[in-house]
């Protein structure tokens, strides 16, 4: 509570600059209470990520048509697919093709790069004046404002929170348990039963096809260019006792600390160690071998198939990739208990920093002529209420609220469609919204979730390190040498890892691997990172 107080001193210290609106909100009258924002609507055009199953533009599903039905504020979408959000993203901000708001997730360099630069714009005296819904939300999470100031001062981003207990971990790991029976195989508890399982699985007609095609391990990593998650055997580097995991587009995926001291995952011993392992998964034909043209979506799309093909897969939620109840699958893939190589006392899982937060989720650009307008149809959507909507679907439609109790649950979805394609067909969930730890154990039950939840609870919570990167926001100048060495680092590990796992040579190459890392400036980054680090937690 302190440090929210500080908060609102350091806001009232700002000249509110939109406390009586701009001349164009005031032409629309402008409403700085109660709905709706404006008497003449308005348009905003606002830079969204399409998720694969989006079948619908966006303003046709029910979520966004209700909030413009309230708000009388309409959104002209830059409707731009997942893997290509980075690309578009950088071209429009190298151009000075400006959206009115961009509303994805953007990356640090960005925030304080674009800041400094008043391409976005400061947003603290908005917040103050406009957004008693996020302000109610910075009141329980008292963290946020540190979380989203940037070095100079300013809050350049709306944050984004979904804090259900299922946030904790990006990806969960499961394997398909009746290919285990039908081999009269147990779970693998060390990497030499894994890679013999794994081997099982290939030679065997496990789905009854009259083929050998099954694929023991589902992997892809075609999209890494783009900053897209992959899906692909993490617990391989947990078994060698490393805490990372590269998503693609967060640098800090790949840090983890111990003893105070922060280490680049892919220059450590054990990334040799595991990397050479996964080599030899690779030459024993256990790895998806289209692992590194596939996207995500579409080894997504290959699992959801029938007969069986993969053995083991990863994936955000093992319940949501299949219907409960309606596809066995639901229950057959099991989550996969994490084992050891030789002489690693137990496994290391990667612990990401503030699980379920999202500082960059929203930022409003300088050719915005509605700034206050703007933030008030964010603020609607941080109502508790709008946000359940908009990370699940309409109450009235896919969600169900008691006017007694105010809970709110959640309908299965149709015959023969997935949680995530019923959630998709309503709304477009990567906006900024508050679903707290709270909200979902007073009014938001979501028990398909919490069954992530408890496997992350069994399975990854007692493997956690007690130290983690807590990737603090760093000066745009030091950020601008991290973007550059990060960049040059990040092609050249994707690039040299590729090679390791399908052709082998880390163990003759790694020497002159860690002097090309430490050329490319490794060294000078994790000094950056060690000092923000320590003023963070001093």
């Amino acid at each position: 509570m302190k440090r929210w107080l500080v908060f609102i001193v350091l806001l009232a210290m700002v000249m509110p600059a939109f406390a009586t609106g701009t001349t164009e909100a005031k032409q629309a009258g402008f409403h700085e209470k109660g709905y709706p924002i404006v008497d003449t609507k308005v348009t905003l055009r606002i830079f969204g990520q399409k998720d694969p199953l989006h079948r619908k533009p966006f303003n046709e599903l029910p979520v966004i048509m209700k909030t413009e039905r309230i708000t009388n504020v309409h959104i002209d979408w830059i409707e731009v697919p997942a893997a290509a959000v980075n690309e578009k993203k950088n071209l429009m901000l190298a151009s000075n093709d400006l959206p009115d708001a961009f509303s994805v997730n953007l990356p640090d360099y960005d925030i304080v790069t674009y800041g400094a630069a008043k391409v976005l714009i400061p947003l603290q005296d908005l917040i103050k004046k406009y957004m008693p819904n996020y302000q109610k939300v910075i009141a329980q999470k008292p963290d946020i404002p540190k979380f989203t100031t940037a070095p100079d001062g300013n809050i350049y981003t709306f944050a984004r929170l979904n804090e259900g207990s299922w946030m904790r971990q990006l990806s969960v790991h499961g394997i398909y348990k009746p290919w285990v029976d039908k081999l009269g195989k147990s779970m693998p508890k060390t990497t030499d039963e894994f890679f013999d399982l794994m081997v099982a699985m290939k030679n065997t007609d496990l789905n009854g096809n009259g083929k050998l095609d099954e694929i023991p391990i589902a992997m892809g990593w075609g999209d890494l260019a783009n900053g897209v998650p992959r899906t692909g055997p993490w617990f391989v580097y947990y078994a060698f006792g490393l805490p990372a995991m590269d998503t693609g587009v967060d640098s800090y995926a790949n840090l983890f600390v111990e003893d105070g001291k922060v280490i680049f995952a892919p220059a450590d011993e054990r990334f040799k160690q595991a990397t050479a392992f996964l080599n030899k998964l690779w030459k024993a034909g256990t790895i998806e071998p289209e692992a590194f043209t596939l996207t995500w979506g579409q080894v997504q799309a290959r699992w959801r198939q029938l007969p069986v093909t993969y053995g083991v897969i990863s994936t955000w939620n093992l319940q949501d990739e299949f219907t409960p109840g309606a596809d066995p699958r639901a229950e057959e893939y099991v989550p996969l208990a994490f084992f050891t190589a030789p002489g690693v006392a137990k496994p290391a899982v990667y612990r990401q920093p503030y699980p379920g937060w999202n500082r960059g989720q929203f930022s409003i650009t300088k050719v915005n002529k509605y700034p206050e307008i703007t933030a008030r149809w964010a603020d609607y959507i941080y109502d508790t209420y709008s946000s359940m909507e908009w990370m699940e679907g309409m109450i009235g439609s896919r969600l169900v609220k008691d006017e007694k109790t105010g809970v709110v649950t959640m309908k299965d979805p149709p015959a023969g469609v997935t949680t995530q394609e019923y959630r998709m067909s309503e709304t477009v969930w990567a906006l900024p919204m508050a679903v707290t730890m709270e909200t979902y154990r007073t009014l938001f039950p979501a028990p398909i979730y919490e069954m992530k939840g408890a496997t992350i609870d069994k399975y990854y919570v007692p493997f956690w390190p007690k130290e983690f990167w807590s990737n603090p926001l760093i000066a745009p100048d030091l950020m601008k040498q991290l973007n550059a060495i990060d960049t040059d680092i990040r092609n050249f590990v994707a690039k040299t890892q590729a090679k390791w796992i399908t052709q082998g040579g880390i163990e003759t190459e790694w020497n002159d691997y860690l002097k090309q890392l430490e050329t490319l400036g490794l060294s000078k980054g994790l000094q950056i990172r060690q000092a923000a680090y320590d003023k963070l937690n001093k």
